[in-house]
């Protein structure tokens, strides 16, 4: 029932996108976390996906949770985060907030002639409702709002994220999907008008093996109207109580880092690839009282 309800929200959503916009500002960047997400960053999304889903939308049974991470990169080029997960019998409410900004970036022209700088910055702010229908199915619903501001042009917007993940065969197996910026509307200052947001459709799915000590993921998005497609592939190894090794791959570059949690404590690393520059550096944190 509830595909069927997520496939007219997709019919709705992207009703009319010819008159749509794409954010000028689009964030895939792969943070401490391996990939994937199983296909739904509304219910199990982390990291640096904060800026378009919640960091603490998976629901979590053993207490309330705290989200912390930064990226930095060449140029000046940061991004980090922040959420808060209250889990209540079944649901959860998460609260976050993500930042992805450039400083000073040189710009050069077609024969490579520096002809000067530019910085901008984007932020948004989300509240997501979180529910375990049964065992297998969990479902999510995102409300964000977010700004961005380039030179000579200020935006701010907001938008709805649905996504639901499926465990086939835990832990096996897990499907998911999700509609990112799905009624998402984009507010020009210059020209004074409302355009709406091209959606991101989302699939993916997450294989579990050696009882769940090795995880594979792979995660597929395209934004309607936009010919490119984006891939996602993570590899999870556990390779002691409390330490993970984690590989990512997005296409044009690859990230390598470790997990390592102690009772409420989790720390995370990763080197991360970035189309902008060479190379940038993650770190994140997880508490759970």
């Amino acid at each position: 029932m509830l595909y069927i309800i997520l496939s007219l929200l997709v019919l709705v959503s992207t009703s009319g996108f010819c008159e749509s916009v794409t954010p000028t500002i689009h964030t895939d960047l792969l943070g401490a976390r391996s990939a994937g997400l199983s296909g739904s960053g509304i219910v199990s999304g982390s990291g640096v996906d904060a800026l378009f889903h919640n960091p603490g939308g998976v629901i979590k049974d053993n207490g309330m949770q705290a989200f912390i991470g930064l990226i930095r990169m060449d140029y000046d080029r940061s991004v980090s985060w922040a959420g808060l997960l209250i889990p209540w019998k079944s649901s959860s409410v998460s609260i976050s907030w993500g930042a992805h900004a450039i400083s000073d970036i040189p710009l050069r022209s077609h024969v490579g002639t520096l002809t000067g700088t530019a910085s901008w910055r984007q932020d948004r702010i989300g509240i997501t409702f979180a529910r375990k229908m049964n065992f297998l199915t969990s479902y999510g619903i995102d409300v964000h709002y977010f700004g961005e501001s380039i030179p000579d042009n200020d935006m701010k917007g907001f938008g709805i994220d649905f996504g639901i993940v499926r465990n086939v065969l835990p832990p096996l197996l897990s499907l998911g999907v999700s509609v990112q910026d799905g009624f998402g509307m984009l507010h020009y200052e210059g020209p004074n008008t409302w355009r709406r947001i091209r959606p991101l459709l989302a699939g993916g799915v997450a294989i579990g093996l050696v009882e769940g000590k090795i995880k594979i993921e792979y995660n597929l998005r395209k934004r309607i109207g936009v010919d490119s497609w984006s891939n996602h592939i993570g590899l999870d190894i556990r390779a002691s109580k409390g330490l993970w090794l984690r590989s990512g791959y997005r296409g044009d570059g690859i990230s390598v880092g470790f997990s390592l949690s102690w009772e409420q404590a989790e720390f995370s690393y990763a080197g991360v690839p970035d189309p902008l520059g060479n190379h940038g550096r993650c770190v994140e944190g997880i508490w759970t009282r």
